[in-house]
């Protein structure tokens, strides 16, 4: 993906962000057809980190990889996020992935 595509992507990711500081729900599930990769979650993880409601994230049936569990993991430990679920089936998320997320 050059640096045009992936700005385009970025742009797109934040436009379904929901808006404000709190929100309750992310559901990304099928983004970009399914398409939803590593860099798309680690946008998505530094919006995580500011929301300090809790929130239900849902990223099945995407290419999320093991990075992109990383990413989450770190969602996951921080003290200001609450994230109450986690829907990640269907994704390329291996076992060093499932380390990450502290499975």
């Amino acid at each position: 993906m050059n640096e045009n595509e992936r700005k385009y992507r970025d742009r797109l990711i934040e436009r379904h962000m929901p808006k404000g500081l709190l929100f309750s729900e992310l559901n990304l599930t099928r983004y970009f057809g399914g398409s939803l990769g590593d860099d798309d979650v680690k946008l998505i993880a530094k919006k995580l980190v500011t929301n300090s409601a809790s929130v239900a994230v849902r990223l099945g049936y995407n290419m999320i990889g093991d990075a992109g569990a990383k990413h989450l993991g770190l969602v996951l430990q921080h003290k200001h996020t609450a994230v109450d679920i986690l829907v990640l089936g269907i994704n390329q998320i291996g076992p060093v992935g499932a380390e990450h997320l502290g499975l």
